[in-house]
């Protein structure tokens, strides 16, 4: 249980963000979703953010999502450990990357 007076994050449905929303800090593997949709606040998606994840299938970007710490993508696909994730799929109003065949790109068609 994450406390309300933290003045640096805050926990929603257990998925830790900075306080303001606008960062992704960890979804839990006890979350135990396959599916996860970033939320539009979100602009910024931190390096351990499905760190050890096993459960997760689908990550889908947030139109607002713009920049990944640049570890985000180390040891996998998004994440050490994310051994079951079979895609990722971009919000269609998203400016900055876009999904081919699973593969993510930023808009200018370069793999990540």
């Amino acid at each position: 249980m994450f406390q309300k007076k933290n003045k640096y994050y805050k926990s929603v449905n257990g998925v830790l963000y900075n306080k303001k929303g606008t960062e992704l800090v960890h979804y839990p593997a006890k979350n135990g979703g396959s599916t996860y949709k970033i939320p539009s606040s979100v602009k910024y998606v931190d390096s351990v953010a499905f760190k050890g994840n096993k459960n997760i299938k689908t990550v889908i970007l947030g139109k607002n999502v713009k920049k990944f710490a640049d570890s985000a993508f180390n040891h996998g696909i998004v994440g050490e450990g994310c051994t079951e994730l079979e895609k990722i799929v971009v919000s269609k109003e998203n400016k900055y990357y876009k999904s081919v065949n699973c593969v993510l790109y930023n808009k200018k068609a370069l793999s990540w």
